[in-house]
């Protein structure tokens, strides 16, 4: 009856390859009654887990609500057994689960907002927890696993970060046409928040269609419904290359070309997800050269407006430094004469120090203050009512108030959702508890307390310099670090493009009649100096 019920999920995984949902959605039911009669030993909890994952790939592919259901109640019913055994897999399963309850016929992304976004954030925080248990396992994090978590962030709007990740698992190489297909729509998004359509976008949508109606890895039903989408698209293209000098010809080589002559420093920010510029959310031609991110591109808006362009032009400012630091420390062979000429006692407790460490250090403090000065600015573009002695933290002012939670309910603001949902991410607190809420202490040690970044695997202290202390202090290896402060940098430009679309959007739904500030080459000339 093992070897049978085994043979079964295979054939049932097969099924749902080849598209025939309903007919594995019957199977997969036949083969939970079964396992059910099963004695709970660990066979009966192997099986359940594997039948869970086919209900919850069912009810997402299959567009099947009984099946997510299903699939979602076996794992929450054995959940302590399932997290203590499973670890990453457990929870990507239950993220998914979670991703497929209360979807709609329509698409999600039409309807997300501060009202809905509490069961979203619950899958996302359980893709971040499958992210970090794998990593921390094995250095490494399933292309699957980075398809779905930033399927879960594009929801939420962030889509800076949703490309990031769609792009790590298309330069993979593996015939992966998810990663595509979610990256067209996801650019999609992103034209419909900036309203600014070019046929270089609309070739990078079409690519991602193209690439799923060629692909081995999807159901073959599926192959003419993307190239009827590619096709589309190409009638757009034409359509648009009417009225501009911009042809629907192969250029990726002259791509490259402008791309390898921009600077060192600007090949490695577009490399890393690290530059400021819309058209380099997707290209990396002569046009994503700068950081000319800008609030009043396509933009009327009036004084306050103004006041956050100002806002923006700032964070930009400290973006660019904290982004440099992280560079100098990277590639900056220069500074080690200066090194030299700093002596510290010899205590043989493994501490890195010196200038390099500091410019790490100082670069993951500038990134919570960028934050917070998001935070103060949607404070003051939206009026908010402030609290006796309240400080404003990005984190944690939306929820601050029973008032305030209704006003954010009422507020229809893209921009808005995906900074909140950011928030969730790095909030500590036990309402939040955000998987991401670590990097948010690591900031206040390194600002008010002592933080010991060092080099090997464990500290070393042979005279315990470490032990006379009154409270614990807190070990961070240096690799680990560095990782995470490139993960704090590209969360940190996503705020700042979040912050940028919820401004635009806030102006177009508040559109001034009078002292109107149109967007001009003026404004967009105050540029980051590279």
């Amino acid at each position: 009856m093992l070897i049978d019920i085994k043979n079964d999920l295979n054939d049932t995984s097969r099924l749902i390859d080849q598209g025939e949902f309903d007919q594995a959605y019957t199977q997969a039911n036949k083969i939970l009654t079964r396992i059910n009669r099963l004695m709970k030993n660990k066979q009966y909890f192997e099986y359940l887990f594997e039948v869970s994952g086919l209900f919850v790939d069912i009810g997402h592919m299959g567009r099947n609500s009984n099946a997510a259901t299903t699939g979602l109640s076996i794992l929450e019913e054995n959940y302590e057994y399932f997290e203590k055994e499973k670890k990453h897999n457990f929870y990507y399963f239950y993220a998914n689960a979670l991703s497929n309850i209360g979807k709609e016929s329509q698409d999600i992304l039409c309807f997300v907002n501060f009202q809905n976004i509490k069961s979203l954030n619950h899958a996302k925080k359980m893709y971040w927890k499958a992210f970090k248990s794998f990593q921390t396992q094995h250095n490494v994090v399933p292309n699957e696993y980075l398809i779905n978590l930033a399927n879960s962030l594009k929801t939420q709007y962030r889509i800076v970060e949703a490309m990031q990740l769609y792009d790590q698992v298309n330069e993979s190489g593996k015939d992966i046409p998810q990663a595509w297909i979610n990256r067209s729509e996801t650019l999609i998004m992103l034209n419909n928040i900036t309203a600014s359509l070019s046929i270089s976008l609309l070739k990078e949508i079409r690519s991602g269609y193209v690439y799923a109606s060629k692909s081995n890895d999807i159901p073959k039903i599926w192959h003419d419904y993307y190239k009827h989408r590619a096709n589309s698209i190409t009638e757009q293209i034409v359509e648009l290359s009417i009225d501009d000098k911009e042809t629907d010809s192969n250029d990726e080589e002259q791509t490259l070309i402008e791309f390898n002559n921009l600077s060192n420093y600007r090949k490695w920010c577009l490399n890393n997800y690290l530059s400021l510029t819309e058209h380099g959310l997707y290209c990396k031609c002569i046009a994503s050269h700068k950081d000319n991110l800008s609030i009043f591109q396509n933009t009327i808006g009036n004084q306050k407006i103004a006041s956050m362009e100002l806002v923006l032009n700032r964070l930009k400012s400290e973006f660019g430094f904290s982004r440099h630091l992280y560079y100098e420390y990277l590639h900056n062979v220069d500074w080690t004469t200066i090194d030299n000429e700093q002596g510290f006692s010899e205590l043989f407790n493994d501490e890195v120090l010196g200038l390099n460490i500091e410019r790490a250090r100082t670069s993951f403090r500038i990134c919570f203050g960028i934050l917070d000065k998001i935070g103060v600015a949607i404070f003051d573009l939206l009026n908010l009512k402030k609290e006796k002695n309240e400080m404003i933290y990005f984190h944690n002012f939306w929820d601050k108030t029973p008032e305030r939670i209704i006003f954010f309910q009422n507020v229809k603001n893209q921009g808005l959702v995906a900074l909140y949902s950011i928030a969730n991410d790095i909030n500590p607190s036990r309402n939040h508890s955000g998987e991401l809420s670590f990097y948010k202490k690591w900031r206040n040690l390194l600002e008010h307390d002592f933080m010991i970044i060092h080099k090997n695997k464990f500290p070393e202290d042979l005279y315990g310099s470490y032990q006379g202390f009154n409270k614990e202090i807190t070990f961070i290896n240096e690799h680990e670090f560095l990782e995470s402060l490139a993960h704090v940098l590209q969360l940190t430009r996503s705020a700042i493009f979040s912050f940028t679309f919820a401004v635009r959007e806030y102006a177009k739904q508040n559109e001034p009649d009078s002292n109107r500030v149109l967007g001009t080459l003026e404004i967009l000339k105050k540029e980051l100096d590279l």
